[in-house]
């Protein structure tokens, strides 16, 4: 990148938090307005990898796909015990499993704790279900110490995270783990919600697994990344004490058999595919690191996931380095000192 590039003139814009939908507006107009600029913000990974997408056909007529049947082969392909499968509840996706889950908790009367910075979906959710929620901050600092103490000074005794964690790009420490292990043994009403979609389908990590088998957790999970499939088959593992609060609301559910069908072949004709697609996303993500870090700019370092969080503000990015990239607060964070690059192919403004 030259350093010899003329400042762009900044959009007014650009030094003002911008939602999705505005970002989306904003690097359109870029890339219709600016010369050589490099997109570093595609985040459709069913699009971006269209060329390897797993394909199924569904034919006119096949045996019943059965739930359970599905759970037990999520939980091989996930390397998860399959006794587990026994208390894992079928849904369409993370969204709709956490919809489900939100439901049930505003029966409840429960408040949940929800990241302010990742996924603003999740407050929508929220809201559409009136489950009473706090926020809490994740980005660019993952401190459990305060996540935590957030819960207790509002009484909130659910909490919900992403498991890896989406913009760090790496998965919780073991220091971290053992942290929401003692927090949840201080009462055992309080549940860990973890959203594990971003480890692409590859088999669940041991220090993930301690969490599961604490038995206050709830793991979901979904096809979306993995298998570049949304809105086909989600998992939610629940405790088997939970079991009785969720099962109905999740099987009242109908789900359609030609979607279950889909998943059990996404499963069963490509067991490989979430390897072959974290190989191929490993190697564009750390092609990324070296291209943000040839100019010395600082970005966190990204072990995991397409992600590359960068402490530099969009405009700064894209007038002094033709980089374009997502500001922080297109994911909900109110920090404009952030912005976050995908190493996702962008072939298409």
């Amino acid at each position: 990148m030259s350093s010899d590039l003329r400042p762009l003139r900044p959009s007014a814009q650009m030094f003002m938090p911008m939602d999705f939908n505005g970002f989306l507006d904003w690097s359109r107009a870029v890339s219709r307005t600016v010369p050589n600029v490099k997109r570093l913000c595609e985040t459709r990974i069913a699009r971006a990898f269209e060329r390897i997408r797993p394909k199924v056909d569904v034919p006119a007529s096949f045996a019943t796909v059965h739930r359970c049947d599905l759970a037990r082969q999520w939980c091989q392909a996930r390397g998860v015990p399959s006794g587990r499968a026994a208390t894992t509840l079928i849904c369409e996706g993370v969204r709709h499993g956490l919809r489900l889950i939100f439901e049930t908790l505003a029966r409840s009367r429960m408040r949940v704790a929800i990241p302010d910075d990742v996924y603003p979906v999740y407050w929508r959710i929220a809201s559409e279900t009136a489950v009473e929620a706090i926020g809490v901050a994740t980005f660019p600092r993952f401190d459990l110490e305060n996540i935590f103490r957030a819960c207790d000074n509002s009484r909130t005794s659910v909490l919900f995270l992403p498991a890896p964690l989406k913009l760090h790009g790496r998965h919780w420490t073991e220091s971290e783990t053992e942290q929401a292990q003692a927090w949840l043994r201080e009462d055992r009403h309080r549940r860990l919600i973890l959203d594990g979609v971003y480890s692409f389908g590859l088999p669940m990590n041991a220090l993930t697994r301690s969490l599961v088998e604490t038995e206050q957790v709830i793991y979901l999970d979904s096809l979306s990344k993995g298998w570049l499939h949304e809105l086909v088959l989600g998992v939610a593992i629940v405790p088997e004490r939970d079991f009785g609060t969720y099962v109905d609301t999740f099987r009242d559910v109908r789900l359609p058999q030609e979607k279950l069908f889909f998943g059990r072949r996404l499963l069963s004709d490509f067991p490989g595919f979430p390897l072959q697609l974290s190989g191929e996303i490993d190697r564009r993500r750390e092609a990324l690191l070296n291209l943000v870090r040839g100019p010395g700019l600082r970005a966190l370092p990204a072990e995991q996931g397409y992600l590359v969080a960068i402490e530099s503000g969009v405009s700064k990015l894209l007038d002094e380095h033709r980089l374009l990239t997502v500001p922080a607060t297109a994911f909900g964070s109110k920090s404009l000192q952030w912005s976050v690059a995908s190493a996702l192919p962008s072939e298409h403004p």
